[in-house]
Parts: C-alpha cells; structure tokens; sequence
C-alpha cells in the first residue's frame, strides 16, 4: 500500500469511529442487575446426596442377597459353586504386601474421616 492510500483509509477509520454512538444500557439496567444480586444472595443451598439412602439400602439389601445365596447354597446349586469358585479364584490372585494393605486401610479410614468431618461443618456452618 502506498502512502496515499493508508492516509485514505486511517482517514476513513477515524470517520466511522467518531460517527459511532457508545451503546447505552437501558434505564433500568442498575435495577435490573441489583434485583438479580439480591435474589441470588438469598438462595438457600440444599445437600441433596449423589446416591440417596434408599438406593444405599437396595445396594446393600441387593449385596446380602447375592453373597447370601451364594454362600448358602455352596454345596447344593451347580451356579452358586461356580460364582463361589469364580470369586474365590479372583481373590486368590490378588496378593498385597503388608505396606500396601496398610496404606490401603489409612487411606480408606482418611477418606471417611473426611467424608464425616465435611459433613459436620457443612451442618454447623448452614446452621448459622
């Protein structure tokens, strides 16, 4: 581009810059944002867990089934020998040092640890 033209064309830009209005909000744009604060600030935070209680109590009940009649009927049902085996094999498998089985156990009684102390001071604090 010669000179010429970039003189024509920063005179052109600084034309439609200085046509240009500056967009205005609304007048009641400061009351608007305003009542939108106020009402956000008063929502109340309620816990809902991921997994609700009665879906704990049918994991569990659904657990104690399967281990019950997998265990109680060991010697008279062909499927519950082969489940009874096939857990048992897998587990067998499975050998831990008595580091990692250690670490194992700090960690899962830390995480609870946890779980519980979160719990408590999200109850106290939502108190106030």
């Amino acid at each position: 581009m010669s000179t010429q033209e970039e003189k024509q064309l920063d005179d052109f830009v600084r034309k439609v810059i200085t046509e240009q209005r500056l967009d205005e909000p609304s007048p009641s744009f400061v009351n608007n944002v305003m009542r939108k604060v106020v009402a956000a600030s008063h929502k109340v935070f309620v816990y809902r867990p991921l997994i609700s209680t009665r879906s704990w109590y049918l994991i569990a009940m659904g657990l104690v089934v399967l281990f019950g009649y997998t265990f109680s009927f060991k010697d008279s049902s062909k499927v519950a020998n082969s489940v009874s085996e096939a857990l048992q094999n897998a587990f067998d498998v499975l050998e831990f040092s008595s580091t990692v089985s250690s670490s194992i156990l700090v960690i899962l009684f830390m995480i609870i640890l946890e779980v519980y102390l979160i719990k408590y001071l999200h109850g106290r604090n939502s108190k106030k």
